[in-house]
């Protein structure tokens, strides 16, 4: 089984649950075809820099019917090593949520690619501060087209 590139996603929250909005967003993208959820995993970090995590399937059972079809694809890839990083990212007395996403259309480029003689030599993502940058200058393009 081949399976896309995985990127992690960790996002910050007031609550130790996915909102609404968060559920139907990753429903949405799911749906395509294109991107998958394999993981996800709640993480709270205490005031004394303790974490406490629960699996997807801890929070379907606390919730049942909240997370629609997210879990439909998880895979449980994300591995202790994996939390403890990531979570030296987030602040205490913080909730948060690791996203462990496939990009599944990768596979499908990959092979027309090879299909054609070619092969794909690397990838990457761009990162948050380069993309805030680009945000940035666009935004300024944009408002100085449209003073001209």
């Amino acid at each position: 089984m081949d399976i896309g590139p995985l990127e992690y996603v960790l996002i910050g929250t007031q609550e130790p649950h996915l909102s609404q909005e968060l559920v139907t967003e990753l429903d949405a993208i799911q749906k395509s075809g294109q991107i998958y959820v394999v993981d996800l995993i709640a993480v709270t970090k205490a005031a004394d820099g303790g974490i406490s995590t629960r699996e997807m399937s801890e929070l379907i059972e606390e919730a049942p019917g909240k997370y629609g079809d997210i879990a439909g694809h998880l895979m449980g890839l994300l591995t202790k090593q994996d939390i403890e990083q990531l979570t030296a990212r987030i602040p205490s007395n913080t909730s948060a949520f690791v996203i462990l996403f496939e990009h599944a259309w990768v596979t499908g480029l990959a092979e027309a690619v090879r299909q054609a003689g070619g092969v794909v030599f690397s990838g990457g993502m761009v990162s948050h501060d380069i993309l805030a940058q680009v945000s940035q200058e666009l935004a300024a393009a944009g408002k100085e087209g449209q003073n001209a």
